[in-house]
């Protein structure tokens, strides 16, 4: 008579991308603790690719990128800021034109930069590319990861 041996589960801890909560899973291909992150997070991906897809016809800007080659972005810049040095989650970066749409800027991926919501209002309309010039303003007091 044989004996059956069970493997145990491995079990490990994650953190969940969209709200940040740490769960506890035996599935590897698991990154979500909800359904309701996992469907926030993929909606809110669409939603910007749209917004800023619809935003660049609309000024009969030339172009267009793949949210995924934004988030390849962020994941180059290891979810810091290039304008202050913050560290951001990587659903609260924002795109940002180097050279504005409203000046004539392409909505090219060459011609993007993932910059926090602050920085990137302070930027406004200027052209100022910051892949290039890191960390010129001081970290705002609510940056950090999160």
């Amino acid at each position: 008579m044989t004996e059956l041996v069970w493997k145990k589960d491995r079990k490990t801890e994650k953190i969940c991308p969209e709200c940040g909560g740490v769960f506890v899973t035996s599935k590897s291909y698991k990154k979500f603790c909800s359904l309701k992150c996992c469907y926030t997070y993929s909606n809110r991906r669409d939603h910007k690719r749209y917004k800023h897809n619809r935003r660049a016809r609309e000024k009969n800007a030339p172009g267009s990128f793949k949210m995924e080659d934004f988030f390849e972005l962020i994941k180059g810049l290891k979810n810091i800021c290039p304008s202050c040095g913050n560290c951001i989650r990587t659903n609260c970066f924002s795109v940002d034109h180097i050279m504005p749409l409203s000046k004539g800027g392409s909505n090219y991926i060459s011609n993007i930069q993932p910059l926090c919501y602050l920085c990137n209002v302070k930027k406004n309309t200027k052209i100022i590319n910051f892949l290039h010039h890191q960390f010129q303003q001081a970290p705002h007091e609510t940056g950090r990861c999160s």
